[in-house]
């Protein structure tokens, strides 16, 4: 294409090499993605949906039955499916709902088939089935500030993580684990108190709801938080008794000074859950090391959070 702009306000605009391509009158099958891995999965509970999309990029009417989708391999029995008859016009989509239950220790995986008029499309299926009593509850790769924001000098944070997530009621949690990506080293950041509270909360008001009551010290000490990526075990001081409500577990960073660098990253995976409440409460500041006991409000400092830091629980074995 080319554009001739004249000064005396004659302008011409001259479009060449231009094609028009008429859609097709057959429907034309297309689907994303072609492969979906869940990640680390409890044992033996429900974990999903993630989706397959199908996609009609033709004309006519696009017939997917039941009966047009197997799944085969060595765990196909740990993952489902959901999935009704449809039919779809030119441009129009349909998810199929994707599940995994493990039952299996370590990785596992299968194969999607779905076929369409004599062609087979394949989307291939992955887990990691961790043992009895270990959780693993975000799989977001976003940088929240949480549990800490290792760029400010002190930070404060309260994280909700529902039971129903959880799955696991009446024991106690002795480890917990946050995921951890960093290019340098994070050494003004790694001196934690950590607390923990069973909650009916499911959410936090706004950036000034802290939970000041019924918080149990579980946790104080040194973290590691050296460069690299890879969960970040932590063993608690206290194992804490998770009976079957909501958890609440708060961060407290009380290193003095900060590092802060552009051209490098340092921060824990986080999962947002968009429209669905505020999970986390954060406050930063580079000079006020805030006093959990009485977390400072009204400020602009205080942060209310959509989201939660990805996290692994571990519990003692059941008595």
């Amino acid at each position: 294409a080319e554009s001739l702009v004249d000064t005396d306000g004659d302008n011409d605009l001259m479009v060449d090499n231009f094609t028009i391509r008429p859609t097709p009158s057959e429907p034309y099958f297309s689907y994303t993605p072609t492969s979906i891995n869940f990640g680390e999965v409890a044992h033996g509970v429900q974990i999903g949906p993630k989706y397959v999309t199908v996609t009609n990029n033709g004309g006519g009417n696009l017939n997917i039955k039941p009966d047009d989708l197997t799944l085969f391999g060595d765990n196909y029995q740990e993952f489902s499916y959901t999935f009704s008859e449809v039919n779809l016009g030119p441009g129009q989509s349909t998810n199929i709902p994707i599940y995994v239950t493990a039952t299996t220790v370590g990785p596992i995986s299968a194969t999607l088939r779905i076929t369409y008029n004599g062609n087979n499309y394949d989307v291939a299926l992955s887990a990691t089935g961790l043992p009895a009593g270990i959780v693993v509850i975000g799989t977001g790769t976003e940088d929240l500030s949480l549990p800490i924001e290792p760029a400010y000098g002190y930070s404060y944070s309260q994280s909700i993580f529902l039971q129903s997530d959880i799955q696991i009621a009446n024991r106690y949690i002795d480890k917990i684990s946050f995921y951890w990506y960093a290019d340098v080293d994070a050494t003004n950041s790694d001196e934690w108190t950590i607390y923990m509270a069973n909650t009916d909360l499911t959410e936090f008001a706004d950036e000034n709801s802290w939970v000041t009551e019924g918080l149990t010290q579980v946790f104080s000490g040194q973290v590691d938080l050296s460069a690299g990526e890879r969960w970040i075990e932590i063993t608690l001081d206290t194992p804490f008794y998770h009976n079957n409500q909501n958890l609440i577990i708060a961060v407290d960073e009380n290193t003095e000074g900060y590092y802060y660098d552009y051209y490098y990253d340092y921060y824990f995976y986080c999962t947002s859950t968009g429209a669905k409440g505020n999970r986390s409460i954060l406050y930063r500041n580079d000079s006020t090391n805030p006093d959990p006991a009485s977390p400072p409000t009204g400020t602009y400092s205080n942060y209310a959070i959509t989201g939660y830091p990805n996290i692994k629980l571990e519990f003692e074995e059941a008595q």
